[in-house]
């Protein structure tokens, strides 16, 4: 008989693999809204733009409320602009805005900050 390789394949790790704490540069990859019994809230996913962990996606998850909540936060920075009223936001016109996302205890988004240098992150 004829003489047999071997072939080693590779498959991608599944499951939970949490980022370690940092600021990671991300964009906006889709944003979705969830309604419960519990009340209204978005869904913003990020995906790493650079680095080791680039494609990697992560969501978090804000309640629908009052102004100066988390959410309207971060419509501020994603938007560089005053957010008076949340139905002045066509929530999709996030996707794509560019920010750092900070990371803590396996996986949960603390917060998002604007980019230092937006050429740099272009």
């Amino acid at each position: 008989m004829g003489s047999q390789e071997s072939v080693k394949v590779r498959f991608a790790p599944r499951g939970f693999m949490p980022l370690p704490d940092d600021k990671y540069p991300a964009a906006v990859f889709n944003v979705h809204e969830r309604v419960t019994k519990y009340g209204d809230s978005i869904n913003i996913i990020f995906e790493i733009t650079e680095g080791k962990y680039r494609g990697r996606q992560i969501g978090k998850y804000l309640k629908v409320g009052r102004a100066g909540d988390a959410l309207w936060q971060w419509i501020e920075v994603l938007t560089k602009t005053r957010c008076d009223d949340l139905n002045e936001h066509d929530l999709t016109s996030l996707i794509g805005k560019r920010c750092l996302i900070g990371v803590e205890n396996k996986n949960r988004i603390y917060d998002i900050f604007p980019l230092e240098n937006q050429s740099e992150h272009t």
